[in-house]
């Protein structure tokens, strides 16, 4: 079993990427306002390849879909019937990780950089701080009529989480742009992911020059 890292310092080290991650609690108050964030919100795409700091990382999967009420297990995002469908990865420098918002924790998957291998604009790829690869476990849309009604459920769903991340970008000052050049055929290999596990959509996430 590989260790569990709580961070503590305040910029992600290579070292500690190279393992599952314990992230830091949320913050959930302060910040720009949601008004301010609609403002700024915009697609920006020159990174400077930068780690997010450890603060940020938490924030941004907590945002993505993160437990906002831990009493009932409920996220930032709405699915339908509570199904819960989506299931968010990253690729950074360091590895590719599946976040598991139950724990609020980074489970590592592959170790070393798979960025370019993930998309056609490489060198963008290459920059970007983490790059967001939103899924869905289809057989948790099990009321669902036919798997076209079970793929606009799960691409709705990740919408949702999108744009929260799109607006957590614009209230922390870091670029994003979602994707959809994506490698279609690399990415479900790299991540073991099965017929009933669709990629729905990228998105890319840095620290700006």
């Amino acid at each position: 079993m590989k260790k569990i890292i709580i961070f503590t310092l305040a910029v992600l080290s290579a070292a500690v990427y190279a393992q599952s991650v314990k992230l830091l609690p949320p913050q959930t108050t302060g910040g720009a306002t949601l008004r301010e964030a609609l403002a700024k919100r915009c697609s920006l795409r020159n990174y400077t390849g930068k780690d997010l700091t450890a603060n940020q990382l938490s924030n941004l999967f907590y945002s993505a879909c993160g437990v906002n009420r831990k009493g009932e297990n409920k996220l930032t995002i709405p699915t339908a019937r509570n199904a819960q469908d989506l299931v968010l990865y990253a690729a950074t420098k360091h590895g590719i990780y599946c976040y598991v918002p139950e724990t609020h924790f980074l489970r590592q998957i592959k170790r070393g950089d798979y960025r370019q291998q993930l998309g056609m604009q490489k060198a963008m790829f290459a920059k970007a701080s983490v790059v967001l690869i939103y899924t869905s476990d289809l057989k948790k849309l099990n009321f669902g009529s036919s798997e076209a009604e079970k793929k606009v459920y799960a691409g709705v769903h990740a919408g949702f989480a999108i744009q929260n991340v799109g607006l957590f970008c614009a209230a922390e000052g870091l670029g994003n742009v979602v994707i959809g050049s994506y490698n279609r055929k690399n990415i479900p290999a790299l991540l073991g992911l099965g017929k009933d596990q669709p990629v729905l959509m990228v998105q890319l996430v840095g620290t700006l020059k």
